[in-house]
């Protein structure tokens, strides 16, 4: 039985085909998919990454060049490219082997790649595709669903910021006031981030099921397993996960702040920075594997001025920072 292993981007898979001569001595394969690569840089990606395993011993109790011998076992490797659809299949192996480590050369010659074996890998990068497409969309959701990001609706007394109300409308004083008193909103910014991420699953759950032609073993939120119908070149089975935070990395929402709190807006990503507007930008980072929101500090801007800057002003010269900024910089961080 061969097996195949495939890690891409945070899709990890094991495929395993039944051989068609059963005399035939299993060869350990391993895979990787590609967005859009050429068969050179298969050929160079397979060299640095899928080169056997070298082990050496020893013909007499001195251990020199001389009396050094030493052997590698021939692996098969596989590149995807999930734009052209293309296998490259290589068989590496070194040359001059029971000789030094040295006199060791890698070779690779180019290997067939069963027709169901890149039916499997197809499915499996377009199955992390859609995965991705989800998780891309989960800020926009977050904004059109959540009314976390609601903007006060128009009403008949419009509030604008300005001598006679002391600050209470300021823009970049609302701004401030968002970015620093932020737990109860990252809260449930995390929390419905954390709900999406599962239906994002979910629906990849259904994507899979939805493909013909395969038996379905198990299937969940998190793994699946699946096999290919049985034919004269055997069958071929894959399973494997999803490893979230490689998919995602690292999402943003916007929210820039106007003298008019209706006319505030809310974008899923970054914005332009404006020395004339604040905005917060709260940041969902998914490197633990599960969403954790946090107000990024250094896109976060504030009058023109940095948040990361501002929470260390009072360690460094004081900003030229309007009579509302500093007024509720005072009150929630101490004295500009």
């Amino acid at each position: 039985m061969d097996v195949l292993r495939l890690t891409a981007a945070g899709l990890c898979l094991l495929l395993s085909s039944t051989a068609v001569d059963a005399a035939q001595r299993p060869i350990n394969t391993r895979a990787t998919v590609c967005e859009d690569c050429s068969y050179q840089q298969a050929v160079s990606y397979a060299k640095a990454h899928a080169a056997p395993r070298i082990e050496c011993s020893y013909a007499t109790e001195i251990r020199d060049l001389a009396s050094e011998q030493c052997h590698s076992t021939e692996s098969r490797y596989i590149v995807y490219s999930a734009a052209s659809q293309q296998s490259y299949g290589f068989r590496l192996y070194h040359s001059n082997q029971g000789g030094s480590a040295d006199a060791l050369t890698l070779q690779l010659t180019d290997e067939p790649v069963e027709a169901e074996v890149t039916r499997l890998l197809q499915l499996a990068a377009d199955a992390r595709g859609h995965l991705q497409q989800g998780i891309a969309q989960i800020p926009a959701d977050i904004i059109k669903q959540t009314g976390l990001y609601a903007v006060p609706a128009p009403s008949e007394f419009s509030t604008y910021a300005d001598s006679n109300n002391t600050c209470s409308q300021d823009p970049h004083a609302r701004a401030l006031q968002d970015a620093l008193s932020s737990n109860r909103r990252l809260n449930t910014l995390q929390l419905a981030a954390g709900n999406s991420l599962l239906s994002k699953k979910a629906e990849t759950v259904t994507w899979f099921k939805s493909k013909a032609g395969l038996t379905l073993l198990s299937l969940d939120i998190v793994s699946f397993s699946m096999s290919s119908p049985s034919s004269k070149f055997g069958s071929v089975t894959v399973s494997g996960t999803f490893n979230v935070n490689a998919e995602s990395d690292t999402q943003f929402i916007t929210r820039t702040y106007y003298p008019n709190a209706e006319h505030d807006t809310v974008n899923a990503g970054l914005t332009p920075t404006s020395t004339t507007f604040s905005k917060v930008v709260d940041r969902i980072d998914y490197a633990s594997g599960a969403p954790v929101a946090s107000v990024d500090t250094n896109a976060t801007f504030i009058e023109g001025i940095g948040l990361r800057f501002l929470i260390e002003a009072k360690t460094d010269k004081p900003f030229a920072a309007g009579k509302c900024v500093a007024e509720k910089h005072q009150a929630l961080l101490g004295e500009l």
